[in-house]
Parts: C-alpha cells; structure tokens; sequence
C-alpha cells in the first residue's frame, strides 16, 4: 500500500498533494528505467500524467498515474487508451504505461485482454506489484531487510508499505507489539536502510495519516515496550433482562423469528448471498440480533466472526480483519491482496464463512475507512447485495414482534 504525506498539506489540500507526489515518485522510477521524463504534457488539448523519451533509442513513453483507494473502473482505464490509440496511429514504437496505487477492476482487466493484437505496447503494473518494482528500480532495503531491523527492536513486522515524501520516498513498517498479532506500532526505513529517529517527523506523519493514528512511532535509539493492541472478537452485551442499556444477549434473545430465519436461510442457503445489509433506526436490537444470529450461526457449524466496526479504526485495523478471518499468513498489502484472500475462502472445505460487522455507520465519517469495507466483504467473485429493515409494529424492551421484510 502506497501512503503519501508533505509536510504543507492540510485536509483541504491532501488529494492534490497525494497525486503531486506520486507523480513525482513515478518520474524519479521511470528516468532510473532509461526514460527523460516530463510531467503533465499536453498533446491535442489532452493531458498526459507521463511523457517521457527513452535515452537509448528515443522511443516515446506516455503514461498514467493513479494515486486511487479505489479499483480503476474500466470507462478511467479505456479513457487512457483512448488518448494513447491516436498517438499510436502516427507512431507505432511508442510505449503506453498505466501505474496505479490499486488494482484494476475485472472490467478493467477485460478490456485491457481485448487490446492484446492490436499491436499497442501497453504496460500496467498496479497495487503492490508496482510498490514491489519501484522500491527494487530505486534500490529501496529488501523487505526482509526491514522486517529484521523491526525485530532487532522487538517488535512483530506484519506488513511493509510505501511513504511518499517531498523528501523522498520511505520504507513504513507496520508491526505487532510483544505477544500481539494486529498493528501497533510502525517504523519508518531510509533509502540508505537506517531507521528514522526525527520524533517530530514521526509524529506529523503519524497526525497526518488516519491509519497511523492509533499505532505508536518506532524509534532505532533502543529496544521498544509495545503495548498490544487487540480487536477483539464479538460484542459487549448485557448480562441479565433487566440490563436494557446493552444488546440482550442471545440466551435471553426473544421474539423476531421471521427474520432471524430469514436471515439464517439466506446465509446457509445454496446460492452465495454477497453482502447483507441489516438497516434500521437506532435503538431497534441491530446488534441484538446479530449477537444472536452469531450463535445460531455457530451452533450449524458455519465459520463465522463479529466485530464492533468502533474497534475497527483504520484501513490497516480492517486488512488486520481480513487476515484472521481468511486465516491468511500475513495481512494484506494491498486491494489486490484483500481480494486474492477472500476468494481463497471459496476453496475452503467449510460449507460457510460470514462475517458481520456491527454498528457499521461508524465508518461513514471515515471515507478511506469506508473504501476500504467496500473493497474487503467478497472481493469481485460476489457483489450481490441484498438488504433487510427491520422495522417494529409493536415494540416493547425485550420484543420486536414484526419486521419488513427483505426489500
């Protein structure tokens, strides 16, 4: 995963930073490939991110540089070859390069399939494959390099990233404290492979991306004492009936049997439901019926995980996620990683795996965060989405007799 941060960027003025320094990284990658690289050309009243002549043997280079959270939908990657089809006409040697922060999407991938003898010399390197190529072109430290320094100062390596800089590019490792297994700490790596021990620079990093906010900067002066930080499983319910204040436990769930079989029938059925949304107005029994659904789900034998999205605080807290309930051996790197982990489940011998998020409005306020939900439920094997509100005819503290059916 790509992260971006100058230190004159404000909230207002981050995206226009994020895509200035991307550009600026893939400049510096594409003169050490033997390119003389210009910025944001125009050729026919279109712009071109790249422009570039090869040194060698003066063959033209155009290209495109995404700094996107999101999958490149297939019109923003058709509309890049589009600009490039004319140029190609007239010039048959030149080069096309699509460099993007995240994965095409498979209509994206289509379309690219559909190009191939058409003669277009078209590269596209995405997501971590394109992370993993500049830090190799720029002669960036190994990543096993990294992850020994990070346990050198006692602390867990989960999974390295890219810091953009407008001093230059970084190695970010984010790590487990001692006897963790989700992100709490990070560490940040020179080109030179020394770890980073400015505390100020640490901290306006840390202030400055919402996914560091709640790990703790590492610094190379001596061995660190982490504290491990957890998300944990499942939610906070209530203890007896009278403890109205909590979700009702499920041993005292009462009431809502159609749409708890409803529910049941959709989740352990034949057919692969996608994403199920449950939505109503707050104070309804939400969470109470997904602490129970949780336990019936269990009882059937269904493999099946419940989070409180308010612990979930950050895209790396959300791949953390993705990671115990695919049983991954490491975290996600990127969209593409979140997306191969969620459809290895498919091979899985269990009949089923659910996983529900609880109290989900919480991440509306958090766009990155949010994107990153989108990107991590099921991949782009099963997009259906089916939705259920509940809504109560009769309501009283333990039982909400009625509720609407799926829309």
């Amino acid at each position: 995963m790509f992260y971006f941060y100058d230190s004159e960027q404000t909230a207002e003025n981050a995206n226009y930073y994020k895509g200035k320094l991307f550009e600026n990284v893939l400049k510096r990658y594409l003169q050490e490939l033997g390119f003389a690289v210009e910025l944001r050309q125009k050729r026919n009243s279109l712009e071109y991110d790249l422009e570039g002549t090869a040194r060698l043997d003066g063959r033209r280079l155009y290209g495109e540089a995404k700094a996107h959270g999101k999958p490149i939908a297939g019109e923003v990657f058709s509309s890049f070859v589009g600009k490039l089809f004319p140029l190609h006409a007239q010039d048959r040697q030149l080069s096309g390069v699509f460099l993007s922060t995240s994965a095409l999407t498979s209509e994206a991938e289509d379309y690219l399939r559909s190009l191939e003898g058409t003669g277009l010399k078209l590269r596209v390197f995405t997501g971590d494959k394109l992370l993993l190529d500049i830090c190799s072109v720029l002669g960036l430290p190994q990543s096993h390099t990294v992850e020994a320094v990070a346990r050198d100062l006692n602390v867990f390596p989960l999974s390295m990233h890219l810091l953009v800089t407008s001093s230059g590019p970084f190695l970010l490792q984010v790590c487990a404290g001692d006897g963790g297994a989700t992100p709490s700490a990070f560490l940040l790596v020179r080109e030179d492979g020394r770890v980073v021990s400015d505390a100020l620079f640490l901290q306006a990093v840390k202030q400055n991306l919402s996914d560091l906010k709640e790990l703790t900067p590492i610094l190379p002066q001596n061995r660190q004492s982490v504290g491990r930080k957890d998300i944990p499983e499942g939610l906070i319910v209530g203890n007896d009936w009278a403890d109205y204040r909590l979700p009702a436990p499920p041993q005292f769930f009462v009431g809502r049997d159609a749409i708890t079989e409803r529910l049941l029938s959709v989740l352990t059925g034949a057919a692969n439901p996608g994403v199920v949304q449950l939505k109503s107005r707050s104070g309804v029994g939400k969470s109470s019926l997904m602490a129970f659904l949780t336990a019936r789900l269990q009882q059937s034998g269904v493999s099946v995980q419940l989070y409180d999205a308010r612990n979930i605080k950050s895209v790396l807290d959300v791949w953390s996620v993705v990671q115990r309930f695919t049983a991954a051996n490491s975290p996600p790197a990127d969209g593409g990683d979140v997306e191969t982990q969620m459809c290895a489940i498919l091979s899985r011998p269990v009949s089923r795996s659910v996983l529900i998020i609880d109290q989900f409005e919480y991440t509306f306020a958090f766009p990155d965060l949010f994107e990153a939900y989108e990107l991590s439920p099921c991949g782009r094997q099963a997009t259906t989405t089916r939705q259920c509100s509940i809504r109560p005819e009769k309501r009283s503290a333990y039982d909400l007799r009625r509720f609407k059916d799926f829309s």
